[in-house]
């Protein structure tokens, strides 16, 4: 005896149809999602500052020193540095300065603070990946006037 095919409901169809249309919309959320993310970040690191100016020219002021040395530690801690033994006969001769990094904490920016005394928002270094000039006056930009 030969079976009839069974027919599905309407309300089966109509159960499938709204899951697939579910999985559709999440879908299509998470790829908006990504653009916008992707977008955000994009913002983020393409920021320009509306604070960059160019400045003028100026002569230097009398040296106060002959000769400087930087010494910049990435990522050391304050606390560490005044346990290391090695740098006790220096603090005599030299200056401690800690610099405070903003959210995320990267190193351009960091370095480029240290240098310019401009944080990232005025200096519009606010990633790694930031391409060209530095638009505010640094320390190495003054060393060469």
């Amino acid at each position: 005896m030969l079976r009839q095919p069974r027919i599905v409901p309407a309300v089966k169809s109509r159960t499938l149809l709204a899951y697939s249309a579910v999985v559709v919309l999440l879908f299509a959320a998470g790829l908006g999602a990504r653009h916008l993310a992707a977008y955000a970040f994009l913002q983020y690191v393409r920021y320009a500052s509306p604070f960059a100016v160019p400045l003028e020219s100026t002569s230097g002021g009398p040296e106060v020193a002959q000769r400087v040395v930087l010494v910049v530690i990435d990522g050391l801690r304050v606390d560490a540095f005044q346990r290391m033994s090695l740098v006790e006969r220096y603090r005599r001769r030299s200056s401690l300065w800690r610099a405070f990094t903003g959210e995320p904490s990267l190193s351009y920016p960091g370095w480029t603070t240290i240098l310019s005394g401009a944080p990232p928002e005025i200096s519009g270094v606010t990633t790694n990946w930031y391409e060209g000039a530095v638009r505010v006056d640094h320390l190495f930009a003054a060393a060469k006037r």
